[in-house]
């Protein structure tokens, strides 16, 4: 629907050129973690059918589509057609589990990476949100259990 004075196509997200397209974005990100977070393998022994830097993009693509379950993350990842196209060599449960775990200094050297190359990581102000989570203990525990963590503001003060 057009309105009188609004061009149908602005800049920014409604622009032709921004994709929605998660291969794209996995494409770009994989490029970035192989050529500058991952070193290359070197020595003696089996190469692992599923290199590093997959296995972080595989990660990162788990926790952007909302899988907290690795056992259900691995199971979708299996029974996806688009995924299985990028990652051919996908890990069963187990596998993917151990990986994981021995590649997190390659996942937050990912992560640093990633934050350097985002043009506010070298301003002198960042603009931070210190709210707290629920159940983490960031606020005094009030007397009442279910209000707990949730905020109170009031201009009234008990004593």
């Amino acid at each position: 629907m057009k309105r009188a004075g609004v061009r149908a196509w602005e800049e920014g997200v409604q622009d032709q050129c921004v994709t929605k397209d998660l291969n794209t974005l996995f494409t770009v990100f994989y490029v970035l973690v192989d050529d500058h977070v991952v070193a290359p393998r070197t020595g003696r022994g089996h190469r692992p059918d599923l290199t590093d830097s997959e296995l972080i993009c595989l990660a990162v693509a788990q926790v952007m589509l909302g899988y907290h379950n690795e056992r259900r993350w691995v199971r979708h990842g299996h029974a996806t057609p688009d995924l299985l196209g990028m990652f051919p060599d996908m890990l069963g449960q187990s596998g993917y589990h151990r990986r994981l775990k021995t590649a997190q200094p390659l996942l937050c050297k990912a992560i640093i990476t990633l934050a350097t190359c985002c043009p506010s990581w070298f301003d002198d102000l960042w603009i931070t949100d210190a709210t707290g989570c629920r159940s983490c203990g960031a606020w005094p525990t009030p007397r009442s259990v279910n209000a707990r963590c949730w905020p109170r503001y009031s201009t009234t003060t008990t004593t």
